[in-house]
């Protein structure tokens, strides 16, 4: 008699088990080897950079490393198409399910059995880590079952998506693309659109490389913020490691990923249960699904197709923006319709899917992905006019050749400002092609959310004899904003840059080696000079290169690539400055994020590289007054440099 009340079965739990144990068994090993051994052998390490670390660093440094969602979605999948594997069988579905035991027994049951295999391995390695700890003398050991609660809370969450996946279709593949999907579905609905963005959105021009990752994508959420977070502290110099922080990121998250696991499971269950045992082998099982999928799949990756078609024909073209939009709707439509129909014989298993129904659908498809594409043309959600208000921003940035950051409210507006020109007159400036002379400016905005906002623009040189006068009103100031030499050295050299010592000068005297026919160097070593002889060369150089930068005549910004080889020098020319008070944070540590990451650290000098020109009158005197080159046989042009090498 088929039981009708119990959530439990003793013989398909021990079934389960026999199938399952030793897949729990390898992960437990995995999970050791990174853990507990991976402490200790960090501990004991001879002649690694952890050795400077106390056993409390390691035992935290190697939590906050080891903590990847990837591991446990993967394992919860393998453990469930084992534990479910008879639904994708036509001859074990039937013969499971005409045993005298309900759906629901069969789901508890093995849902239980899944938890007991892939939670037990997680605990173990918890208790075996302790030990580790508590035998180096470490008896604070809060963050290790703090990573053994993220790893819980993770396989509930994966557990609800791969019984939901499975309830999904009748096919074991199928499954895994779903659970796949699932776990990635906002990341790459997020990714197609900025892949549609950065080609005809003005400004987006590389916003597939800026993707956030947020609670939608778990997988992914779960590795980079649901943490233990672990921060090195140094001493002022930088130089000597003094401690160590630790913080235990995504709590409410990983609560919110429990629950909305079982959610999941519950549907699931209620999906099995009503679950027809014909649909076996069947793409899709859910009738509602089908629609869903279909069109949703051939929306998203249809519209990836025509843009990445578009950018393919216009990368030797000249297309204008209106050509391109025009040319992307018509190839999304068209791959749109094939993708469609393809999609629908995968779940009706025949080419016979020609009717009016899939064909009104079809046409609904198509309405649909023009209307969204016409938003994205006259920017309804104003993404392209976009900037942010002056009370929400921390810092703006530009870079052009050189990022610049500003914090003072006047300079943060005229970037805005400098940013707002460039939108008026994006209608001529959309219409540059990147085989044009030009190059890219980046504007950034850290808001005090704690978000930040990138748009970029590719603009070309702004030659007043070419360009039009628009266009020459609105590069002209951005150019004079960041070319102004206050901005260049507090910028580009640094915010110490006058309170700081000169540590290096390197400036290489070139000659041809007619032996070798290759153009050789040296630097003089001031061997016979005195240590404060040698000073006053260093501060007489640098004081020079400011005297320069005061003029307009070195670290000046342009919208060209190209360089006026005939007047720039190949000699290298590097000016090493140490600052007096504290270490620095650069400009471009800041625009680019790398004080975000733990293993930065501050540096304490500032390096002034830059090729010298003709015109850097004041610099060449001091070099040459001070002997870093005795003649002016001994400087070479760019132009003069690469007519007497081969490289």
């Amino acid at each position: 008699m088929r039981s009708k009340t119990s959530f439990f079965n003793k013989a398909v739990f021990k079934k389960n088990l026999s199938r399952t144990w030793a897949a729990g068994l390898l992960y437990f090993l995995i999970l050791s080897w990174m853990l507990p051994v991976g402490v200790l052998l960090d501990i004991s390490a001879a002649g690694n950079y952890t050795t400077r670390y106390t056993p409390a660093m390691n035992l935290s440094s190697r939590l906050s490393s080891v903590n990847n969602g990837f591991y446990p979605m993967i394992y919860v999948i393998i453990l469930a198409i084992i534990t479910f594997s008879y639904l994708f069988s036509k001859r074990d579905n039937y013969m499971i399910h005409s045993f005298p035991v309900s759906r629901k027994s069969l789901f508890f049951t093995g849902l239980c059995s899944i938890t007991i295999v892939a939670i037990i391995p997680v605990i173990l390695t918890g208790i075996t880590t302790t030990a580790v700890a508590f035998a180096n003398g470490v008896y604070d050991v809060t963050n290790v079952w703090y990573w053994v609660f993220i790893q819980v809370a993770s396989t509930i969450l994966f557990m609800g998506l791969s019984l939901f996946s499975m309830m999904l279709t009748g096919q074991t593949i199928t499954a895994v693309l779903f659970y796949g999907i699932f776990n990635f579905l906002y990341y790459m609905m997020e990714f197609s659109m900025r892949i549609v963005g950065s080609s005809l959105i003005f400004g987006m021009m590389n916003a597939g490389n800026d993707l956030d990752i947020t609670p939608l994508t778990p997988v992914m959420y779960i590795t980079y913020n649901c943490r233990i977070n672990f921060d090195l502290i140094w001493d002022d110099k930088g130089e000597n490691l003094i401690g160590f922080t630790q913080t235990f990121g995504g709590a409410k998250e990983l609560g919110i990923y429990m629950a909305v696991g079982v959610v999941l499971l519950i549907v699931a269950f209620v999906l099995y249960k009503f679950k027809n045992l014909e649909t076996v082998q069947d793409f899709i099982t859910v009738p509602f699904v089908k629609p869903i999928f279909s069109m949703g799949l051939s929306f998203f990756v249809s519209i990836v197709i025509g843009t990445i078609i578009v950018s393919a024909l216009n990368v030797n073209s000249n297309f204008s923006y209106n050509k391109i939009f025009a040319l992307t709707v018509l190839f999304t439509i068209i791959s749109g319709i094939v993708i469609y129909y393809i999609t629908l014989m995968l779940i009706a298993k025949t080419i016979r899917v020609c009717s009016l129904k899939n064909a009104c659908t079809c046409v609904l498809y198509s309405i649909i992905s023009i209307v969204v594409l016409l938003c994205i043309r006259f920017d309804v959600c104003n993404i392209e006019n976009y900037t942010p208000d002056l009370e929400k921003v921390e810092w703006a940035g530009i870079n052009i050749e050189s990022p610049m950051v500003f914090t003072d409210e006047s300079e943060i507006q005229q970037v805005i400002n400098l940013q707002k020109a460039i939108i008026q007159d994006k209608r001529e400036i959309r219409d540059f092609n990147i085989n044009d002379i030009g190059t890219t400016v980046t504007f950034k905005y850290m808001l005090k959310s704690g978000k930040t906002v990138t748009r970029e623009y590719y603009l070309v040189d702004n030659n007043p004899e070419v360009v039009s006068p628009e266009y020459y009103d609105t590069t002209k100031p951005l150019l004079d904003f960041v070319n102004t030499p206050e901005r260049i050295k507090k910028h580009i050299i640094g915010p110490q840059w006058d309170n700081c010592t000169v540590k290096n000068v390197t400036f290489y005297q070139l000659y041809y080696n007619e032996e070798k026919e290759t153009l050789d160097s040296y630097e003089n070593s001031f061997s016979e000079k005195s240590k404060a002889e040698i000073q006053e060369a260093y501060d007489a150089v640098y004081a020079a290169l400011l005297k320069d930068i005061d003029a307009g005549v070195i670290y000046q910004q342009t919208l060209s690539w190209v360089t006026d080889d005939d007047h720039v020098y190949y000699n290298n020319f590097d000016i090493e400055l140490t600052p007096n008070d504290s270490n620095m944070v650069s400009d471009s540590d800041i625009f680019w994020g790398n004080i975000l990451y733990s293993y930065y650290v501050p540096t304490n000098y500032m390096d002034c590289y830059e090729a010298l020109n003709d015109k850097c009158v004041n610099t060449l005197n001091a070099l040459k007054e001070y002997e870093f080159f005795y003649s002016e046989d001994q400087l070479f042009t760019n132009s003069q440099a690469y007519s007497l090498t081969s490289y």
